[in-house]
């Protein structure tokens, strides 16, 4: 499994000197020479378009400040953005290949190969250079904790973690929610759940020292505001519905499409946590419904990216073989598939 490691490590890294996706690239390199100049405190307040939630910029600012020392070229700057994502990657493989232990060694290594050399997940986060390996990472983390560990606190502690990374990952909450009230008591998850808001709310302090309490959901609003699009090149519902780019502030009986993606998101929610509620205990039962919601989160929302997809697919993936199902892992590699094919028209 070492050797597994070391070759699977080695290959992400050489793909990470491909030419990364300019615009994205070129944003983490502005943020983090102007985290080197400014530092954390003022980053919000600069004229730049700074619209990104602050937990990869810590990493940013580490950065910003070694170039100004060691002055790092055109390749190596973007290889070491992409680095600690492909490191996320590696250990979130780790983590599957742990959950999969109980199935046996084979089913854990190809959990491990499935997810750290799919193709979409290669892709965004060795190659196009974003950081949705990092949400993935934490948010797989939470369920190992809710799991294995039977730790409600640090379980919602690491969503709280990917949501600073990026806001997708309030996708996961309901689930989360449902699944600590039904196996834990009510007095754990209320516990839990002030322990990861504490978290968000110290992490995000030193970016929001003004506004401490309404800094970060003021800035997630703006953030879903910026693409008021069906879609932002995803393959989803609203791609075949209307096409790609068309403003969701056009009324359909009555109702606007962006309001019409909230309302078909809503009840595909409620379906699942009614389900999951309802569910009788089952090693898999937690990844199955995260796969489902992140899916449906995909899907149904107006204004969804190309990438947002592959946060379903860890759960995807280990709900398919935890369960031993063919079928779902079939779903697994053809969601997959279709993500990379996806993700990698607006690159090309």
């Amino acid at each position: 499994m070492i050797v597994v490691f070391l070759i699977v490590f080695l290959i992400r890294l050489l793909l990470a000197y491909l030419p990364s996706f300019t615009v994205d690239m070129g944003n983490w390199m502005a943020w983090s020479y102007l985290l080197g100049e400014t530092g954390i405190k003022n980053f919000y307040n600069s004229p730049v378009w700074t619209d990104y939630t602050p937990g990869f910029f810590y990493y940013l600012r580490i950065l910003g400040f070694l170039d100004k020392i060691y002055h790092f070229g055109s390749l190596s700057f973007p290889f070491l953005i992409k680095l600690p994502v492909i490191i996320a990657d590696l250990l979130l493989g780790l983590v599957i290949y742990r959950i999969l232990k109980s199935k046996g060694i084979k089913s854990a290594k190809l959990g491990f190969l499935a997810y750290t050399l799919n193709p979409a997940v290669v892709f965004v986060d060795s190659v196009w250079g974003q950081t949705d390996g990092l949400i993935s990472f934490f948010l797989v983390l939470a369920t190992f904790y809710f799991l294995e560990k039977k730790n409600a606190i640090y379980g919602f502690v690491s969503c709280a973690i990917a949501l600073l990374v990026k806001p997708q990952a309030l996708a996961a909450l309901p689930v989360l929610l449902v699944f600590s009230l039904k196996n834990f008591s009510l007095k754990k998850t209320t516990l839990a759940v002030l322990s990861a808001i504490v978290v968000v709310l110290l992490l995000s302090l030193p970016f929001f020292l003004e506004n401490p309490i309404l800094g970060l959901p003021g800035l997630i609003a703006k953030m879903s505001n910026e693409s008021p699009f069906t879609s932002v090149m995803a393959f989803n519902f609203w791609a075949v519905a209307t096409g790609m780019w068309i403003p969701d502030s056009i009324k359909f009986m009555g109702v606007t499409y962006h309001a019409w993606g909230i309302i078909l998101l809503s009840l595909t929610t409620l379906i699942i946590l009614f389900k999951l509620y309802f569910s009788k205990k089952a090693p898999d039962t937690l990844y199955k419904y995260l796969g489902l919601i992140l899916l449906a989160f995909f899907i149904f929302p107006t204004r969804i990216h190309e990438r947002y997809i592959l946060i379903a697919l860890p759960f995807l993936l280990t709900s398919a073989l935890l369960s031993g199902s063919s079928f779902r892992f079939l779903v697994y590699a053809l969601v997959s598939l279709l993500s990379f094919i996806n993700i990698y028209n607006p690159y090309a």
